[in-house]
């Protein structure tokens, strides 16, 4: 893995949809199918945007991101 959940997460922009583009390419790099891609797509959108951080680094890191 070329980055750690960390660096995926600040690289870009803080934009919701930026941030759930980032996380989807990394866990789809590391294999996620795309039923795992929308049940993570859904777990992060059903809330604020602090769910969407909190979301986005568990998927991360259930994928090998530290």
């Amino acid at each position: 893995m070329e980055f750690n959940s960390f660096e995926i997460m600040k690289n870009g922009n803080g934009n919701a949809y930026s941030i759930m583009d980032r996380v989807t390419k990394a866990i789809k790099k590391e294999g996620a199918k795309d039923v795992d891609i929308q049940k993570y797509r859904m777990e992060a959108t059903c809330g604020d945007y602090q769910n969407l951080l909190t979301i986005s680094m568990d998927w991360l890191e259930m994928y090998g991101y530290k």
